[in-house]
């Protein structure tokens, strides 16, 4: 069974979430869009949600992914052991912001 939802304003939808909130626990299911984008849907609990499977390609490694954005991101494994994220991240934010 195919239940119909409302498309919702992100705006409105911020601002009316009492209201909204008591039509989700009675059973509406929303659509809030952004700019004419769909930000997310909004679906009480009691439903089973079937998803279709995008057919579009899309890589599904996070190595392939970052790969593809970045270059080349190979490590040895004495680098992956050594390696201090949030060290290379305050570094970054301090290069970003604190010029």
């Amino acid at each position: 069974m195919k239940k119909e939802y409302k498309k919702i304003n992100l705006r409105d939808f911020r601002h009316n979430l009492t209201q909204l909130k008591d039509s989700l626990n009675a059973g509406q299911i929303y659509e809030v869009i952004d700019r004419g984008e769909t930000l997310a849907y909004f679906i009480p609990p009691r439903y089973e949600i079937k998803l279709k499977k995008d057919s579009s390609p899309k890589n599904t490694n996070v190595g392939d992914i970052l790969e593809n954005v970045i270059g080349c991101i190979k490590m040895t494994e004495k680098e992956k052991k050594n390696f201090d994220y949030k060290k290379e991240y305050r570094k970054y934010l301090e290069s970003r912001y604190l010029k």
